[in-house]
């Protein structure tokens, strides 16, 4: 019998903003993501439900026919990483009557891109009532619930029990392991051998080190910086600040694309929630009433 995993990582994709929003919102039982913001890049939620881990990957609309090849490339990759080590479910939130043969096209590319295996993973979500036994069997959408061996889940029905079910009975069928995205491996590889090749010698007085561990050993050892900002001035001068010190870890002449990782400490949680907001240069930090985090990918 297989286990269920420490994290439940569940992908959403789709066309409708709002409603993979409203879907994420659902899953983890609380206001994790602004149905309102029209999203741009990819999102990552962890949440606590019922005592277990479930992190939710929101992605933007993929299936825009507009989007470029580079941003396109560029998002499937942050959802590899913000996946990682691989997802166990793709919901794929869906509506009947917009749901066109183009889009359809478009879902089956980019999960074939990711993994051949992808749709083994792979969950139709309407939050419609179910119109399907009115549609034609060549209808786009029941041609994606077949290629999703013919799961689909109704949403409006409100269960959140059946949706959870649901989405481990896809993990249960794939043995409790995740999906291997290969797509990307080449790239993942090159990130790893970078990071370990952090090298900058002592003689001119910069950092040397060949892991993480050691990277943060060797900043303590020449000493810590601390910089001081007030709410007026953090926007325009703290995140000048940050965007130094990422372009500070760079090799080869290269941007260091390694997630930077900054801890918010305070006793004001919406005090901790406008700097986190300001950082990611977006609403993304609900009330603050539990731990949990967000994850995403932004540009300074």
């Amino acid at each position: 019998m297989s286990e269920s995993p420490t994290e439940l990582r569940i992908v959403l994709l789709g066309k409708n903003g709002s409603e993979k929003s409203v879907v994420g919102n659902f899953i983890l039982e609380m206001g994790a993501f602004d149905p309102i913001y029209e999203q741009s890049r990819c999102v990552r939620v962890v949440g606590q439900v019922e005592r277990r881990s479930i992190a939710v990957i929101n992605t933007p609309d993929l299936l825009d026919p507009h989007i470029s090849l580079d941003k396109l490339s560029e998002e499937l990759h942050w959802c590899v990483t913000l996946s990682d080590p691989g997802p166990h479910v793709f919901l794929l939130v869906l509506q009947p009557e917009e749901f066109t043969q183009q889009e359809g096209d478009r879902i089956r590319k980019i999960l074939n891109t990711l993994s051949e295996r992808s749709f083994d993973y792979s969950m139709v979500l309407t939050t419609h009532e179910d119109k399907r036994e009115h549609m034609a069997e060549d209808h786009p959408l029941n041609q994606m619930v077949r290629a999703c061996r013919g799961r689909q889940h109704l949403m409006h029905l409100r269960d959140h029990t059946q949706l959870i079910a649901d989405v481990d009975k896809i993990v249960k069928e794939n043995g409790g392991d995740y999906l291997t995205c290969d797509v990307f491996e080449d790239a993942t590889s090159d990130m790893v051998q970078g990071k370990e090749e952090i090298h900058r010698s002592k003689t001119d007085g910069s950092l040397k080190s060949s892991s993480e561990e050691e990277l943060g050993k060797a900043v303590l050892e020449q000493g810590a910086s601390v910089q001081w900002y007030n709410f007026d001035t953090f926007t325009e001068v703290g995140l000048t600040f940050l965007k130094g010190k990422v372009e500070e870890q760079s090799w080869s002449g290269e941007k260091c694309v390694s997630p930077l990782r900054i801890v918010l400490l305070g006793r004001s949680d919406d005090k901790k929630k406008t700097v986190g907001n300001m950082i990611l240069q977006q609403g993304a930090f609900p009330g603050i009433g539990l731990c949990w985090f967000v994850w995403q990918k932004t540009a300074m």
